[in-house]
């Protein structure tokens, strides 16, 4: 099997150890290609097991997912930076699958199940690739009962997402509710996106941070301010309305102008956050003036850029001075509305990005709280 892929977890229902006990007992060889033509994953020059994604949640470097799915199946994984690299991985294949020889052997009835396997070749400095170990290992947790009868579909019962406790089906209407009193629930939960009673809290103090070049693997690396930070999760979304307490907006810095400057920091919701980009409803608040700013942009991933699709309005604060902030985003086609404490403020048309997670951001330094998270599918 030639598996060409960027290598990007898309929510598994396996972790890494269980494909790998699939792979040992298959009769497959996995011969990995991964393409590395995608800057917004920040893959470029990490040699460590996990990487962050710009969602905040961690997967599988896919460098190190590809090397042990090839060894353990006695194939190679290749990585080629060009369409002629590409035909040359391909042609390398074909070369092995005719050149390579088949030793077979029946071991006796034992209760092991997983048997290692070893090849030593004379004289010394060859090289041999060969499967590490046939059989399969229950210990793993991967059983014939993990998968859905009479199909390959991992089974959602035994292996569920971790969000999927929170998903409620009703006549054909998709509700997804988090009020983040699980950590087990699967939000990236760390220094600066974690989980807090009640709630969950972006931070940002505005240290610099090591960034890779996006131009190709391995390129230079240059110190770059973290600005943003996000974190999302759950399911996918197309149409949709998702709507979360925002506590403690940014405020506007006092002497400054009324209006958010370039450089404003501002948290709120992001939304339609795929492979390319994400919207980001941003607010800032002027205490001076009462006023609660806002503004919808796109996020460009492997840029410093943002578009406007919203410029930067007013509407009065609440008259009782609640630190809280009720914001809401319907996404209905290219139709982007905005309500802010359940009062329609503004709309918009955008179809750049159609589909996928939805969570939070927070943009330049400061600290914010979310609370109670709640989308449902239009």
């Amino acid at each position: 099997m030639v598996v060409i892929s960027d290598g990007i977890d898309q929510h598994s229902r396996l972790n890494l150890d269980q494909l790998i006990a699939l792979v040992q007992s298959s009769k497959a060889q996995l011969f990995m290609i991964g393409t590395r033509s995608r800057p917004e994953y920040n893959l470029n020059g990490h040699a460590s097991a996990k990487i962050t994604l710009v969602s905040g949640r961690d997967i599988d470097n896919p460098a190190v997912v590809f090397d042990r799915l090839a060894r353990e199946s006695g194939a190679e994984s290749f990585w080629p930076t060009s369409e002629e690299g590409l035909e040359q991985a391909l042609k390398k294949i074909s070369d092995l699958l005719e050149a390579q020889y088949t030793i077979a052997y029946y071991p006796e009835t034992t209760a092991k199940g997983f048997r290692r396997i070893q090849v030593k070749l004379r004289p010394p400095g060859l090289i041999v690739n060969v499967r590490r170990g046939v059989g399969s290992q229950p210990a793993a947790g991967v059983l014939s009962a993990d998968f859905t009868e009479g199909t390959c579909e991992v089974s959602p019962k035994i292996h569920p997402y971790s969000y999927e406790s929170k998903v409620v089906l009703n006549d054909g209407v998709i509700s997804y509710h988090e009020d983040f009193s699980d950590t087990r629930s699967g939000w990236p939960n760390r220094e600066n996106s974690r989980y807090i009673s009640s709630g969950y809290e972006l931070s940002n103090s505005g240290a610099s941070k090591v960034e890779p070049s996006a131009s190709s693997f391995g390129g230079a690396r240059y110190f770059a301010p973290q600005r943003d930070v996000l974190a999302a999760h759950g399911p996918w979304w197309a149409d949709f309305r998702e709507s979360a307490l925002v506590e403690k907006v940014p405020p506007i810095p006092k002497g400054s102008p009324d209006s958010p400057a370039a450089d404003q920091p501002a948290a709120g919701l992001v939304f339609r956050m795929n492979d390319s980009g994400c919207y980001a409803l941003l607010l800032a608040e002027s205490p001076k003036t009462k006023k609660l700013w806002f503004t919808v942009e796109k996020r460009h991933y492997g840029t410093t850029f943002s578009t406007g699709v919203i410029p930067w309005t007013a509407v009065p604060l609440p008259e009782a001075g609640s630190p809280e902030i009720t914001a809401s985003i319907e996404c209905t086609g290219k139709q982007i509305t905005i309500f802010l404490n359940d009062q329609q403020v503004a709309q918009a048309q955008d179809d750049t990005y159609s589909q996928e997670h939805v969570g939070f951001i927070l943009s330049g330094i400061g600290r914010v709280k979310f609370r109670n998270l709640i989308v449902t599918s239009r």
